[in-house]
């Protein structure tokens, strides 16, 4: 099992631990329902801020929201690659 199945799992339970990352980032009204408007979230920031006028602001809010989602595919990327850089079969 932890020498056969685990490494060919690895890539695919990270991909989808990065699918569940991104969605998590993404949801907004989950959060406003349970936590009533008094639980600051990136996503209910950028909602309040894209009512407003600076767009410098919003610009801002919606990178780092983007960039989030985007840290864990790219870990979900980096770390078989780092893993399994000595495996020849096992590369990417």
């Amino acid at each position: 099992l932890w020498a056969v199945r685990l490494p060919m799992l690895l890539r695919p339970v990270l991909t989808a631990a990065a699918v569940g990352f991104a969605v998590s980032v993404a949801q907004y009204l989950p959060t406003l329902l349970i936590g009533a408007g008094r639980v600051a979230t990136l996503t209910t920031e950028a909602v309040g801020l894209a009512s407003g006028a600076n767009r410098r602001v919003i610009g801002a809010a919606a990178i780092a929201q983007m960039a989030l989602p985007m840290l864990g595919f790219g870990l979900a990327l980096a770390v078989p690659a780092l893993v399994f850089r000595n495996r020849r079969g096992m590369a990417v």
